[in-house]
């Protein structure tokens, strides 16, 4: 404001007043752009043409893709604390995308959730390893991991 009162050579006060008039009188029309604003439309064109009830579109802050992989198991590990609620069983598999959402889960939730690793006789091994993803994420959530030695089938 301080720039257009010196180049009309008005008040801050005069600035105001006529914004304020042009603002009423639909003349002037103040929008504030945002770095992520296209990110929050990415996520409404999602849930509109898929049905999905909630989206998340992460920003990519660097070239590295273990950095982008960190941040967008940050934001999951975030979506996943939002959403789940006392009693739900937490159905994982393996990858490397599970393993950033575990490890973007920060601190003790305390969720009274049962944490399933849905892997197969293939990684039977690997779930009594005490750093496995469905121990890791049981610890995080303060529950027991129940490993399914199994393979799921879903339909």
């Amino acid at each position: 404001m301080a720039e257009i009162a010196k180049t009309l050579g008005i008040s801050h006060a005069s600035v105001n007043r006529l914004i304020k008039r042009g603002r009423q009188t639909g003349l002037v029309e103040i929008k504030i752009k945002s770095p992520v604003e296209h990110l929050v439309a990415i996520e409404e064109q999602l849930r509109a043409s898929g049905g999905i009830r909630r989206a998340m579109v992460v920003p990519t802050v660097s070239d590295n893709p273990l950095t982008t992989l960190q941040s967008v198991g940050e934001a999951a590990g975030q979506l996943l604390v939002e959403t789940i609620r006392d009693g739900d069983v937490l159905c994982i598999s393996g990858g490397k995308g599970v393993s950033a959402i575990a490890n973007g889960l920060k601190g003790q939730h305390g969720f009274n959730v049962q944490v399933v690793p849905a892997t197969g006789l293939v990684q039977w091994q690997a779930l009594y390893r005490r750093q496995s993803r469905g121990h890791r994420a049981g610890r995080t959530a303060g529950r027991p991991c129940f490993p399914d030695p199994c393979p799921a089938i879903c339909r």
